[in-house]
């Protein structure tokens, strides 16, 4: 542990990206972010929500998990740059007139 992690921590509740961070990253978080503007698509903060927290998982898996892990490879960053990042960038080019302020800033 202490080579991987550069900790001496044993507890691994206390680790950067353990299981339930993960968890609630991944399931709690996502799913509210996802599933509110499938039942409510008619407030176009919602989706803007979506298409910005895309970016958001970009940096997340690009950057901050492959510093703090020390890998140039993590869990969710081939369906961030494959999925959810290319669809967002059409969505955003084709559909940004849409879009007021109050949704950029909402969303």
């Amino acid at each position: 542990m202490l080579v991987e992690l550069k900790s001496v921590e044993t507890d691994t509740s206390k680790w950067d990206l353990n299981h339930l961070s993960a968890f609630f990253g991944n399931q709690w978080f996502a799913v509210i972010v996802y599933l509110l503007p499938i039942f409510c698509p008619n407030i176009p903060f919602l989706t803007l929500a979506v298409m910005i927290f895309a970016f958001a998982e970009l940096a997340m898996h690009l950057f901050f998990f492959n510093l703090s892990l020390k890998k140039w490879y993590n869990p969710g960053l081939l369906t961030t740059l494959v999925g959810l990042v290319p669809v967002s960038v059409y969505y955003l080019a084709h559909d940004w007139k849409l879009y007021s302020g109050l949704d950029w800033f909402l969303g």
